[in-house]
């Protein structure tokens, strides 16, 4: 709360007024364009509703996910990290950071092997890991889910495949319908890797937990 009224004291001081229903609805016509994958017209829509609230948490992580669709990594790290700073309880933006960091550095290896071992290596230079565990343990009833499959998927290319596994156990705990489809991509990461196509995770997330 001591925040809002911080943050909207600094709106008024900037000549801003917040609006945030207008905030609101660009955020709702940035996901529709996003689900397109129309990333540059969902940053605009974004940029709209961080304007109208800067304080819309939702749009910066919406954001970052389109400017990582988009290519621009940096971009997209900024924003998650602004998401966190303004709700740093979710566990989301530590995910999303997290894979962000991966594509950053599975550009720049540019297939190069040594370095994407070097870069997901067990000393963590890119805190990829220390994300994903602080999303790991702020997720504790499996809502989301995903910082777990993530984190078997990195743990995978990392050759510590006893520990992976406990974290794809505890991913289908609550989802054991997409077992097969999981085993499937597993053995494809295996067979890869260090190579990490994070083309299969949206699809592999997008199960819903199961109650219980």
């Amino acid at each position: 709360m001591r925040r809002k009224l911080f943050a909207a004291w600094l709106a008024v001081v900037a000549g801003c007024t917040f609006q945030p229903g207008a905030a609101q609805q660009s955020l709702i016509q940035g996901d529709m364009l996003l689900v397109k994958k129309d990333y540059r017209g969902a940053i605009g829509m974004y940029d709209q509703a961080v304007k109208a609230d800067p304080y819309q948490r939702e749009a910066f992580l919406h954001r970052g996910i389109a400017y990582r669709g988009n290519g621009n990594y940096d971009r997209a790290i900024a924003d998650f990290t602004q998401a966190i700073e303004l709700d740093p309880d979710n566990s989301r933006p530590y995910t999303e950071r997290a894979r962000t960091k991966l594509a950053s550095v599975a550009a720049k290896a540019e297939g190069n092997r040594v370095r994407l071992e070097e870069a997901i290596s067990t000393t963590d230079p890119h805190g990829i890991l220390a994300d994903l565990d602080r999303a790991v343990a702020l997720d504790p009833a499996l809502s989301d889910g995903s910082a777990s499959l993530v984190r078997g998927a990195v743990r995978l290319m990392q050759n510590r495949d006893a520990d992976a596994q406990q974290d794809f156990d505890r991913f289908l705990r609550r989802r054991p319908k997409v077992k097969g489809d999981l085993q499937e991509v597993i053995d494809k990461w295996k067979k890869e890797r260090p190579v990490f196509d994070q083309s299969m995770l949206d699809d592999l997330c997008k199960y819903r937990p199961s109650r219980g």
